[in-house]
């Protein structure tokens, strides 16, 4: 997830989140012209209406809508209005973007008179069908200056006007001003307005502010970095099972590898250590496991003895009746042996015709015996091709201070006197001092 698109991303996020702000304060502006002798409807309403005796009348004088209004006393608060339309109820115009207002407006009468603005705005909240003074009455009243100047002002001006809530009993929530939807713009006559003849120009009315508000920007922002944020956590969590899968599967891939290089080690070892006719251990494997045995006599104070075991005229078994038959008598001869061994015992075929066993925890008599039955076995064997197989065996025990190269020398010997002696026979070391 941390790459150069998503660095890139954030970057134009920093970027964004400092310039748009600027942006906004510095440009950004919209508005919205309503002219008084425009295209948006204009109607006139008086006090008549409530049983007053004022009468309105509007007529369009160059750019402007002007209201001729005679004030007649009659109505409790006689007045004059001319009404705006911005749209059919329920679609109004949203003027919630805009900050301020420019009010062209001109007034003239007998008296210095007030004018007072009114934006309409749809609700269903508090809306009732068919009637338009349930239409929220967001009001601003002022005096206009004399002369062509427009009055300018913010629209955090306007208020809710009170007779409006007090009328139509309009709860608290709904008593702060609104200008979501405004369906029309009404300008009349100010409050306490004398009896005489009075007119109001209507040149324009001009909404200004920002195409998008701060708590709009602000929302853009947050919204912005909330899903950055949430993208990089997703994309994080991701990037991190991921990796836990590949170094998962870096693990296993590693535990099939070491174990194949164990198995291989293993087969190695069995290479190196075992004979390929008969499967025994060869001259390496032996004295591998001698030294363990040696080390647990020592440490145990047992008996070790070993044999040799030689068979007789192997040569002529080879010559008469040719190698692959010595062969089989070789490895016939390992299954018997092995056949006669304890768990303990280790069995190797030390070269060619020659084989040694070495007896764990034996003495000598207990070695002497052993190979006397098994040299009685070998003899009452069946061989191929009917031949007679006999062996000749040579037994010594180890003794304190005597190395293994020297048990082996020894009960060497004793084969070589059993050769001398007629072969098929069973000789013993005799221990040197």
């Amino acid at each position: 997830m941390r790459n150069k698109g998503f660095v890139g991303w954030v970057l134009c996020l920093l970027v964004l989140t400092v310039a748009l702000p600027l942006w906004r304060h510095f440009g950004m502006d919209t508005s919205l012209r309503v002219d008084g002798a425009g295209s948006y409807p204009v109607a006139v309403f008086d006090d008549r209406e409530l049983g007053g005796a004022s009468e309105a009348s509007v007529a369009v004088a160059g750019h402007a809508s002007v209201i001729t209004c005679r004030i007649e006393l009659g109505y409790a608060w006689p007045y004059c209005n001319v009404s705006i339309t911005l749209g059919k109820v329920p679609e109004g115009v949203s003027l919630s973007r805009f900050d301020s207002v420019k009010l062209d407006i001109r007034a003239q009468g007998p008296a210095p008179m007030p004018v007072v603005v009114y934006l309409r705005n749809f609700d269903p909240a508090y809306y009732q069908p068919g009637s338009s003074d349930t239409l929220k009455v967001n009001m601003l009243e002022y005096a206009p200056a004399n002369g062509d100047e427009p009055f300018t002002t913010s629209l955090a001006n306007f208020h809710v006007a009170t007779w409006w809530i007090q009328q139509f009993q309009v709860p608290a929530e709904h008593a702060r001003p609104d200008l979501r939807n405004v369906v029309a713009i009404d300008i009349g006559t100010g409050s306490n307005v004398g009896p005489g003849l009075y007119t109001i120009g209507v040149r324009s009315i001009e909404f200004y502010g920002k195409w998008i508000s701060e708590i709009e920007l602000l929302t853009l922002l947050v919204a912005l970095w909330s899903v950055t944020a949430m993208v990089y956590l997703v994309e994080g969590f991701r990037d991190a099972r991921r990796a836990a899968m590949v170094a998962s599967s870096g693990r296993r891939e590693l535990e099939r590898r070491n174990e194949a290089l164990e198995r291989e080690r293993q087969a190695l070892t069995i290479v190196a250590n075992r004979d390929p006719l008969t499967r025994l251990y060869n001259r390496a494997g032996l004295r591998n496991r001698l030294a363990l045995l040696r080390a647990q006599v020592d440490a145990q104070h047992r008996h070790l003895s070993v044999m040799f075991m030689d068979v007789d005229h192997f040569k002529e078994i080879n010559d008469v009746h040719g190698h692959e038959v010595g062969d089989e008598c070789l490895r016939g001869l390992a299954r018997l042996a092995s056949a006669n061994v304890r768990e303990q015992d280790v069995l190797c075929r030390w070269g060619g015709e020659e084989f040694v066993l070495a007896c764990d925890g034996a003495a000598l008599e207990v070695a002497a015996t052993r190979a006397e039955r098994l040299r009685v076995a070998i003899e009452q064997a069946e061989w191929p091709q009917g031949i007679r197989v006999t062996c000749s065996f040579g037994v010594a025990q180890m003794v304190p201070g005597e190395n293994l190269r020297e048990l082996l020398k020894r009960a060497d010997d004793a084969l070589y006197a059993a050769k001398r002696s007629g072969r098929n026979c069973v000789r013993v070391a005799v221990a040197r001092r």
